[in-house]
């Protein structure tokens, strides 16, 4: 694992302070999920040049082949409006998913309920790293910003681990204050 991390390192240009640390020894004891919003939003233009699905295929990637070398081989990617392709360890397989258009609403505390709900019975920690633009909408488009913190606080919180990975978010979101929920914009943090 060791070779493999220095490996990402080399190739992504990531600072050896960054990772060395007593931090990073403890996250080797989780298992980490991505959770990615595929909802028709993230075909909206963040510049001039990208959609919000766009910008987000590189953070995916790399986040992808980092949690790889974490979970020795496999990551569980879920999707807010597709199947899931759970214990993934093919890069090609994520690059076919991120090649289908997103669609449909921001589902987010349904979403989490049912990852939840699919690892209640593991005994191993969590990382759910969600990738999103923001607020959960309910099949009429409304907010339900209400409903993703209910399902947030009733989480086993010494268990799941949550980090949002926002990218031109809803502010709102950022509110909601809870043990173990995390928040980074990628173009100022990562």
């Amino acid at each position: 694992k060791g070779t493999s991390i220095a490996n990402f390192m080399r190739k992504y240009n990531v600072k050896k302070n960054l990772l060395v640390d007593e931090n990073f020894c403890q996250i080797e004891d989780y298992d980490f999920s991505l959770l990615l919003d595929d909802s028709s939003s993230m075909n909206d233009k963040k510049n001039s040049f990208f959609t919000k699905w766009e910008s987000n295929k590189n953070i995916i990637t790399i986040l992808f082949e980092f949690i790889n070398i974490l979970n020795q081989g496999s990551v569980d990617l879920w999707f807010l409006n597709r199947d899931s392709i759970l214990q993934n360890s093919d890069i090609e397989n994520l690059n076919k998913s991120l090649s289908l258009i997103p669609f449909g609403r921001t589902s987010l505390d349904n979403k989490l309920k049912n990852i939840f709900n699919s690892y209640r019975n593991s005994s191993k920690k969590k990382y759910i790293i969600i990738i999103s633009d923001g607020l959960s909408t309910n099949i009429n488009g409304k907010n339900k910003l209400s409903n993703l913190k209910k399902v947030l606080k009733e989480r086993d919180s010494n268990k799941f681990n949550i980090v949002f990975v926002l990218s031109d978010c809803n502010e709102k979101i950022k509110k909601i204050k809870l043990k173990n929920l995390f928040y980074i914009d990628p173009f100022h943090n990562l």
